[in-house]
């Protein structure tokens, strides 16, 4: 029964990282260019100035929330997603409501992956991955 409890951290897991992953990157101009020569310190140094420097002092959320200056979003991991997968599968991915992005999309029924419904929250996450699971019978 344990898998039911971590699915969903997981899930918050990722979304949080896709979060200060973003952040990150629009702080740090030079990020990518530093990977490349495998310099890794200005992350570094980063994520202690702005992460890890709170220790458990605040929430995930809260924290998230300090550092981004917004609440968790799954936007960031969504766009990740799309930005990985849909070249890699050429296909499109639709809005989490089920619309289609595009025209393109609308024609291309067959290749299109519909992303689970709409969440505004991480609490709505963790809820829907929960129910999932208890349809599945895991």
């Amino acid at each position: 029964m344990r898998l039911v409890r971590l699915l969903p951290d997981y899930s918050l897991g990722n979304i949080y990282a896709a979060q200060l992953w973003q952040k990150a990157g629009s702080d740090l101009c030079d990020m990518e260019q530093d990977f490349a020569r495998g310099d890794f310190a200005s992350l570094r140094e980063w994520l202690r100035d702005n992460v890890h420097r709170h220790g458990s002092r605040y929430p995930a959320s809260q924290l998230i929330e300090r550092v981004t200056g917004r609440p968790p979003d799954p936007g960031p991991m969504i766009a990740y997603l799309r930005d990985r997968y849909e070249p890699m599968y050429r296909c499109r991915l639709q809005d989490p409501c089920g619309h289609p992005a595009s025209q393109e999309e609308a024609a291309c029924k067959g290749s299109s992956v519909r992303l689970s419904r709409h969440i505004r929250r991480p609490e709505d996450h963790r809820a829907h991955v929960i129910a999932t699971l208890r349809r599945l019978k895991w």
